[in-house]
This record gives C-alpha cells, sequence and structure tokens, in this order.
C-alpha cells in the first residue's frame, strides 16, 4: 500500500514482486523520484494536531455545559 501511494505521488515504483527488469525500469526514474522528492514539503502534522485539539476543545466545551446543566437541575 505504502509503495502504491509513493508511485501515486511520484516518489517511487510499486511492484508486486521484484525482478531485474524492475530494478531496471526503478533505476531508470530514480532522478526523476529524487527530484519529486526533493520538492516534498512536511509540517509535522500541525493541521492534523490543530484539527484534533480543535474537535476535542468542542466536545470539552459541550461536555461542561451538559455538566452545568445537570447540576442547574439538582
Amino acid at each position: 500500500m505504502n509503495a502504491r501511494y509513493l508511485e501515486e505521488l511520484g516518489y517511487g515504483l510499486g511492484a508486486t514482486s521484484i525482478d531485474g527488469d524492475v530494478v531496471r525500469l526503478f533505476l531508470g526514474e530514480n532522478e526523476k523520484y529524487a527530484k519529486r522528492v526533493a520538492r516534498h514539503t512536511q509540517d509535522g502534522n500541525e493541521l492534523l494536531f490543530r484539527t484534533v485539539d480543535g474537535l476535542l476543545d468542542g466536545f470539552a466545551k459541550k461536555n461542561k455545559k451538559a455538566r452545568r446543566r445537570a447540576l442547574a437541575e439538582v
């Protein structure tokens, strides 16, 4: 699965088996793959963390409101 994803991004080659022809094909495209990988940027998953933090904050606020309502009913 990882190999297919890397191939889709243009970073490498996915194959169901490895033989001389596959290795030669990969090596023949190596410069192209290297250029693509060099353009890759990584943000350290910052977007993911911000999204998860936002969801957790939302859940916490809803939980806090529910607790206040429950206490007011007592």
